[in-house]
């Protein structure tokens, strides 16, 4: 039987909205600062220090008091410590929560207890494709995600922004509806096919933006990691997660077009992706409005990246499984970037 939580007292949630005022400096002056920090026509005065309490574990990310609580104990420590932290309260529900909108079945994987979405179509039948309709917005887990960032927001009266839900980029969210397998024999088969999944996909996370940001004062859009405060006006996030196993044309047809479309309709993008990625560059310096870039070295070499991408955008790194045998822990990899990194760079330290 899981842990039974409560609402906790106002006063805990009174205090933090205390402390944010009169830490030094202000949460207000930190946003201010990080604004000007964002802006890429400004060189970095400094780096910035990410920071973000614990979360939940993945089997309760579903109890919302369970969530406030958890933050509510780690947000004034970080507040007082960390002169670059802004509360961000979390509402993520897992990588499948597009997919669980379209019907897959989420399970709880036992080996790592993430939450996940089982394939939902097995059988390669591109007209059973085609004939799928766009879901609802509020369906299955986007809408306990939606429902978190409303309860967040009626508890801290806007005062606290609010993190979306995982965004995980429209092929991403095909392949686990239809799996990698049929969708990327449909690529060469049946395109049409592959094409409108899609597209569904796309118009499905456009709208999950759209309704998390009608819920609350002030959404950050960048989903991963959770540690960066990002300025609402500079739109979302995704998780391209299948950028490493698509070539740079099928890149180019499959995922461009669709990242491209939800950059301009939340106003802008950034992008995750913790593999191997880096011959998919050339597209993703054509991704419209493009905010930052969160890769996993050493999955990619970071002073390539860097080279392609430090003027152009902020960049978030996070060491990859294989980071600790070479740097050891994360002081060993924050010495290694600090050291590879030009200072012209707006780098946001892990």
């Amino acid at each position: 039987m899981g842990v039974f939580y409560t609402m906790p007292d106002a006063a805990d949630v009174a205090a933090l909205l205390d402390l944010c005022e009169e830490v030094d400096p202000p949460v207000s002056e930190r946003k201010a600062a990080q604004r000007e920090f964002w802006d890429m026509s400004r060189p970095p005065v400094r780096w910035i220090a990410g920071a973000a309490p614990p979360d939940v574990g993945w089997n309760e990310m579903r109890n919302f008091e369970a969530r406030l609580a958890k933050f509510l104990e780690g947000a004034p420590q970080l507040l007082r410590e960390n002169p670059d932290y802004i509360p961000v309260f979390p509402t993520a529900m897992g990588a499948c929560q597009q997919a669980s909108a379209f019907g897959c079945e989420v399970v709880q994987a036992q080996d790592n207890d993430t939450l996940w979405g089982v394939q939902q179509i097995r059988e390669y039948d591109p007209d059973r494709i085609l004939a799928l309709e766009l879901p609802p917005v509020e369906a299955a887990l986007q809408g306990e995600s939606i429902e978190q960032a409303r309860r967040a927001e009626e508890v801290f009266g806007g005062a606290v922004s609010v993190r979306i839900g995982d965004m995980q980029g429209p092929v991403d969210v095909a392949g686990q509806v239809w799996g990698e397998e049929n969708l990327f024999r449909a690529m060469f088969e049946h395109p049409e096919a592959a094409h409108h999944l899609i597209g569904l996909a796309t118009d499905l996370l456009i709208n999950f933006h759209k309704a998390q940001e009608a819920v609350v004062t002030e959404l950050v859009g960048m989903h991963c990691p959770g540690s960066i405060w990002m300025p609402p006006e500079l739109g979302t996030g995704l998780s391209e997660d299948y950028a490493p196993l698509l070539s740079p044309r099928l890149y180019e047809e499959f995922s461009l077009p669709y990242v491209n479309r939800i950059s301009e309709a939340c106003g802008g993008m950034w992008v995750h992706c913790c593999g191997a990625f880096e011959h998919n560059y050339e597209n993703m310096l054509k991704i419209s409005n493009l905010r930052g870039i969160n890769p996993a070295p050493p999955e990619i070499d970071w002073p390539r990246l860097v080279a392609t991408f430090g003027e152009v955008c902020c960049l978030a790194p996070g060491m990859s499984h294989a980071g600790p045998k070479i740097w050891g822990d994360t002081e060993g990899f924050r010495r290694y970037l600090e050291a590879t990194t030009p200072k012209s760079v707006h780098l946001f330290l892990p």
